[in-house]
C-alpha cells in the first residue's frame, strides 16, 4: 500500500497526531538550531575577552549583555507584553528584553559553556531578575546581566539579600 492511500485512509485522530509529530519536529529542529546559535555566541565572547575559568567568563558573559541587550521602549511593569516571553536566542537577536529575558540569555550562554546557573526572583521594594552561576565548587554569586544593573559587581546571595531594597528570594517566581 502507498503512502498516498495510507494518509487518505487515515482517521482524524491519525491526522491530529502527524500535525502534533510535525509540530515537536519543527519545534526540535528551531531549538537546535537557537542552542547552537546561543553556544557559538557565548565562546566568541568568552574567547575573545581571553576569559580563563568560570568566573572570567561569568563576567565576559555579563558584560556583553549588559552592552548589548537593552529595554529601551519595553514597558518597565511588563504590562502590554505577551504571556510567552523571548527565548535567549530571540533576545540576543533583537537586543531587547527586560531583566527575566536578559537573565535567561545569561543563564542559557553560562549553561552552553559548562557553567551551572538558575534564575533568581529578588523581591522587596524592588523586584528584580537576576541570575546565580556557580564559578568554583559550591561558590555561586548573583549575576545582574541587565544594564543598568541594580547589582554591579559578582557578589553572593548572602549579601543581596541582606540589601534594604530586597527581603525574598525564590528560584521559581511564585508572585
Amino acid at each position: 500500500m502507498g503512502i498516498c492511500r495510507v494518509l487518505r485512509s487515515a482517521s482524524p485522530s491519525a491526522w491530529i497526531a502527524i500535525l502534533f509529530i510535525v509540530a515537536g519536529l519543527y519545534q526540535m529542529v528551531f531549538f537546535y538550531r537557537d542552542n547552537r546559535y546561543v553556544h557559538a555566541l557565548a565562546l566568541d565572547i568568552v574567547t575573545k575577552a581571553h576569559a580563563d575559568g568560570s568566573e572570567a567568563r561569568v563576567i565576559a558573559l555579563r558584560d556583553y549583555l549588559r552592552t548589548h541587550i537593552n529595554n529601551d521602549g519595553l514597558p518597565r511593569d511588563g504590562s502590554g507584553r505577551s504571556f510567552l516571553r523571548d527565548g535567549a536566542a530571540q533576545t540576543l537577536r533583537s537586543g531587547k528584553g527586560l531583566c527575566g529575558e536578559v537573565s535567561r540569555a545569561f543563564i542559557v550562554m553560562a549553561r552552553s559553556l559548562g557553567i551551572r546557573a538558575q534564575r533568581l526572583n529578588l523581591y522587596g521594594s524592588l523586584q528584580h531578575v537576576v541570575a546565580e552561576a556557580e564559578i568554583a565548587p559550591h561558590r555561586f554569586v548573583v549575576v545582574d546581566a541587565q544594564y543598568p544593573p541594580q547589582i554591579v559587581d559578582l557578589e553572593s546571595l548572602d549579601r543581596v539579600i541582606l540589601r534594604a531594597e530586597y527581603d525574598d528570594y525564590s528560584t521559581l517566581n511564585l508572585r
